[in-house]
């Protein structure tokens, strides 16, 4: 079991999230978890499945994960779990077109995320939970029509990102920033997010 996890993390950095073959994996990984009692395991390969059918567009059976996340995250009363459910939940139900329900699950888990936790939720995830949070909402706030708000929790996300160092968060804030200022039509600063 834990050989499939860590092949279905393999098979991301290769194939994409998307790929049929990561789909495979976590789902054999799946279901022998249902046949044992492993919060931690059981949790991974949900978690490794929600991601692809995000990465799909297949948001209802995304939903479902997540869904299956914040359960396992409230029985085991686990905060990083938490975090990662409400930010799956949120990232589905928000291209789903959801944004009001996005929302809680957003505000959810920045207000659960822990700094000091970092180094666990890079391990379960490969990227900082309130970095992605954060900057997943600032977003959201763009089609609320509140940029000022939605810049303000970007910075917060690269805030982040600066003290933690790491390549791939960095890189994903950066992303995320390009994207933000597209979205707003800001030309000087959509540049300067990609050629930071």
């Amino acid at each position: 079991l834990d050989i499939l996890l860590k092949l279905g993390a393999i098979l991301i950095t290769i194939t994409g999230f998307g790929s049929d073959n990561v789909n495979q994996v976590y789902s054999r990984a799946e279901e022998i978890c249902n046949n044992i009692t492993n919060a931690p395991l059981l949790f991974s390969a949900i978690a490794g499945l929600e991601t692809y059918n995000l990465f799909r567009a297949h948001y209802d059976e995304g939903i479902k994960k997540s869904r299956q996340l914040i359960d396992i995250a409230d029985d085991s009363e686990d905060e990083i779990y938490s975090v990662q459910g409400s930010l799956a939940m949120g990232t589905n139900l928000f291209w789903k077109g959801d944004l009001i329900n996005a929302e809680k699950h957003f505000l959810n888990a920045i207000g659960k995320y822990r700094f000091e936790q970092h180094h666990q939720m890079i391990q379960l995830t490969s990227r900082d939970l309130g970095v992605a949070s954060h900057c997943h909402y600032s977003t959201l706030l763009n089609f609320f029509i509140q940029p000022d708000a939605g810049e303000r929790h970007l910075a917060q996300g690269f805030d982040i990102a600066r003290r933690l160092k790491q390549p791939f968060t960095m890189g994903y804030a950066l992303c995320a920033a390009g994207h933000f200022h597209m979205i707003n039509l800001d030309p000087d600063k959509t540049l300067e997010s990609s050629e930071e």
